[in-house]
């Protein structure tokens, strides 16, 4: 790009790795909490790109939109080791997230997602084999298949409308809250053998 009549070089090294959020209509301010091992980007879809630093650390990150004709944005989020994602509804001076689509398919480095109080009606998980925790309560979701996350430990997927919930055979949760859906049965892997640590 040129300023003020110098050429300014930037290099961007374009990740492989991403998650996108969708917003609810009319939705003019949201928040995200992230932590990780690597430089991320933050593409809010409103024109406005956002550039930081992650750490294990969380690290809050707010934004306003500014194209107003929009009713909908889709956020990219683009980063090699982003650990960690947090975009649960919190009212918070002023900014709340209501998102209804999540992609972290292509994030495999995630080991926590918090997505509580949204208007998800899919999500899927199957690519996040390093996921530990997932707290998706409180959305619309009819599904949800955990078989392939064989680290979970916590899983709060209470106050769905789920019919069906599989857990599969190789997982080690030590958290599970299910309740307040409307799943008939329920098939709960259990294992007496000592997990190390």
């Amino acid at each position: 790009s040129v300023d003020g009549g110098h050429v300014v070089e930037c290099i961007v090294e374009v990740s492989a790795h991403f998650m996108t959020l969708t917003t609810d209509e009319n939705l003019d301010r949201v928040w995200l909490t992230m932590a990780g091992n690597s430089g991320v980007a933050i593409d809010w879809g409103d024109g406005n790109v956002e550039f930081a630093i992650l750490n294990r650390s969380n690290s809050k990150f707010r934004h306003e939109f500014t194209d107003y004709d929009n009713p909908t944005h889709t956020i990219t989020i683009i980063g090699d080791e982003v650990t960690t994602l947090d975009c649960g509804y919190h009212y918070d001076n002023g900014y709340e997230n209501i998102f209804t689509s999540l992609d972290v398919s292509r994030n495999p480095q995630l080991e926590e997602l918090y997505c509580i109080d949204n208007q998800l009606r899919t999500l899927d998980v199957s690519e996040n084999e390093a996921l530990r925790l997932l707290w998706c309560a409180g959305n619309k979701l009819t599904t949800l298949d955990v078989s392939k996350n064989t680290r979970l430990e916590g899983l709060r997927a209470d106050s769905n409308l789920l019919t069906s919930l599989d857990l599969g055979d190789g997982i080690s949760l030590n958290h599970l809250y299910c309740n307040d859906n409307l799943l008939t049965i329920l098939h709960v892997p259990f294992s007496n053998t000592p997990r190390p640590g």
